[in-house]
């Protein structure tokens, strides 16, 4: 991405996050004034943020260790995400993926989660794909 731009993900994410954040405190439906300027605001300075910190190079060796890293166990012809974890083994391997349209529910998320990692246990393992049909839906963030 060129120096001094944010990507259009990006700053969906934060607006979806700065909306659900201003929605979080009670179930009114409308948002007063005085609260979407702020969070006009609040986004145009996160975004900024973003923006300067694509030309802040003090992540820049971190950033590049890990996908160095992250590369070295799933290989270098693939993007992100990788995930990288250790088999039954305890062998640490990486493979790029999920790539998800949006979150499963509970139960749903562990049982994609184990069957992930039990694929970490086949060695033959390689690739798993189909095209994509929908757009990601980001929804709400989880409290952590």
């Amino acid at each position: 991405m060129a120096s001094g731009y944010v990507s259009v993900a990006s700053a969906g994410v934060l607006a979806a996050d700065l909306l659900a954040e201003a929605c979080r405190p009670g179930p009114e439906v409308d948002l007063r004034l005085e609260t979407v300027r702020g969070l006009a605001a609040d986004l145009g300075r996160r975004l900024a943020s973003l923006a300067e910190a694509a030309d802040d190079e003090q992540w820049d060796a971190e950033i590049r260790t890990r996908m160095d890293e992250g590369l070295e166990l799933a290989g270098n012809d693939i993007g992100t995400p990788i995930i990288a974890l250790a088999n039954s083994d305890g062998d640490k391997q990486g493979y790029f993926g999920p790539v998800i349209t949006r979150v499963p529910p509970g139960d749903q998320s562990l049982k994609m989660w184990d069957a992930l990692t039990a694929m970490m246990d086949v060695p033959g393992f390689w690739e798993l794909k189909r095209t994509r049909t929908e757009r990601p839906e980001f929804g709400d963030r989880p409290d952590v």
